[in-house]
């Protein structure tokens, strides 16, 4: 309800309602749409520019996937940057069976679960290479240097410089 007087007032577009029917028609490199949620994005432009190849996009393009938990895997400057792509909400009646495959798909065991690798991971700059950034993160300095590319960001990077004490300090006490 709050979404639709946003739109009556004109603070958030009312985007065009898409079928999954439609959506499945656009799976070639010549025209791409996936789902993110409920929203169809029209991905066609980032083909050969996609870091994980134009097949990661093709294997779920035209709608066979939500790819809602593939999007955690880009950074928060690209995940923001998706919306620019948006070309409409799937319909209601499609959005419903989604959410319903979704709820009645097999939830993973206890043991794929810690099997399961860590979705991010910690890099540890020695303090000699630790000058060479001026921040605590590169993300900053990598985004600035591809700011205009769809697909720039590495805010999902640590990186941790210590000096020389803190670092023995941290390191006997690991022992």
């Amino acid at each position: 309800m709050f979404t639709q007087f946003l739109q009556l007032t004109g603070l958030a577009k009312k985007w065009p309602i898409i079928t999954h029917e439609e959506v499945a028609k656009h799976n070639t490199t010549d025209s791409l749409w996936i789902l993110v949620g409920t929203s169809v994005l029209d991905v066609t432009s980032l083909i050969g520019h996609h870091p994980g190849g134009n097949s990661a996009l093709l294997k779920r393009g035209g709608g066979v996937k939500d790819c809602t938990e593939d999007m955690l895997f880009h950074g928060r400057a690209t995940r923001q940057d998706a919306q620019r792509y948006k070309i409409g909400e799937l319909s209601p009646c499609d959005a419903q069976k989604l959410a319903s495959r979704r709820a009645t798909a097999p939830s993973r065991t206890a043991s794929q679960s810690e099997a399961a690798p860590p979705a991010r991971t910690q890099v540890f700059v020695p303090t000699d290479l630790h000058e060479a950034h001026t921040s605590g993160s590169d993300s900053e300095q990598w985004d600035e240097g591809v700011k205009d590319h769809p697909l720039s960001s590495s805010d999902t990077d640590y990186v941790l410089g210590l000096d020389a004490k803190r670092l023995q300090s941290t390191t006997s006490s690991l022992w």
